[in-house]
C-alpha cells in the first residue's frame, strides 16, 4: 500500500501541518484547505497588528497634544501673569543719576559780542 505525504508549512505563523492519505486528490484537496486555514489566520494575525499600531500610534498622538496643551496653556498664563508681575516691579529710571556731573579740565570758549548789524546802503557789501 502507496500512500501520499504532503507538509505545509507557514513560516509567518510559525506552524507546520503534515497531511497523509491513500488518495492523491484527497491528499491534495485537504492540503489546499489546510492552506486557505493558514492564509486566514494569517491575515487575521496582520489585522489585528494593524490595529494594534494604530492604537499604539493614537495614543502617542494623544499624549503629545496632551504635552503640547499643556505647555500652551503655561505659555498663556505666563502672557496673561506678564502685566501683574511688571507692575509689582519699581523699575522707573532715573535719568539726573545718569547724567555726568564731573567737572571738565578745558573752560568753556568765551561767547562772542555781537553786535547789531548796520543795514547797508544799496551797493554797499
Amino acid at each position: 500500500m502507496s500512500g501520499y505525504t504532503v507538509e505545509i508549512t507557514h513560516p509567518g505563523l510559525g506552524r507546520s501541518y503534515v497531511v497523509k492519505g491513500n488518495d492523491l486528490d484527497i491528499v491534495r484537496a485537504r492540503a489546499e484547505d489546510k492552506i486557505r486555514q493558514f492564509d486566514q489566520q494569517w491575515q487575521r494575525h496582520l489585522a489585528a497588528e494593524e490595529r494594534r499600531e494604530n492604537r499604539d500610534y493614537k495614543q502617542g498622538q494623544q499624549e503629545e497634544a496632551k504635552d503640547l496643551t499643556n505647555e500652551a496653556q503655561e505659555a498663556l498664563e505666563e502672557l496673561e501673569n506678564i502685566l501683574a508681575k511688571t507692575l509689582s516691579v519699581d523699575d522707573r529710571v532715573d535719568f539726573d543719576a545718569l547724567l555726568d556731573k564731573t567737572p571738565h579740565g578745558e573752560p568753556e570758549p568765551a561767547r562772542p559780542d555781537r553786535q547789531p548789524a548796520r543795514p547797508s546802503a544799496p551797493g554797499e557789501f
